[in-house]
């Protein structure tokens, strides 16, 4: 029987995907001045609160967060290849 995570891909992907949306609204929250996550919701569709709200996300804290995502998921994948093109074949054991 295959593990979950392939017998299930798309709902997986999904979730992750979901899991990585909310963290992200939550990262660009987390600062000197705290942010709940409908003010950045607000902010990034471009009806924030106080004005200054919009820079902080916009020019500050969301930057921040594309760039950790990006950074991750080059490191990621970089693990991927190295793993892939460093394997050992081992000779089969009888």
């Amino acid at each position: 029987m295959q593990p979950f995570a392939v017998r299930h891909f798309r709902l997986v992907l999904f979730l992750g995907s979901i899991g990585v949306l909310i963290l992200s609204v939550v990262h660009v929250g987390v600062g000197t001045v705290a942010l709940t996550p409908i003010e950045v919701i607000a902010a990034l569709v471009g009806q924030p609160y106080e004005p200054f709200h919009r820079v902080i996300v916009w020019d500050l804290r969301l930057p921040r967060t594309l760039i950790a995502l990006l950074v991750g998921g080059s490191l990621a994948w970089l693990e991927l290849f190295c793993r892939a093109s460093c394997v050992i074949h081992l000779p089969s054991q009888k």
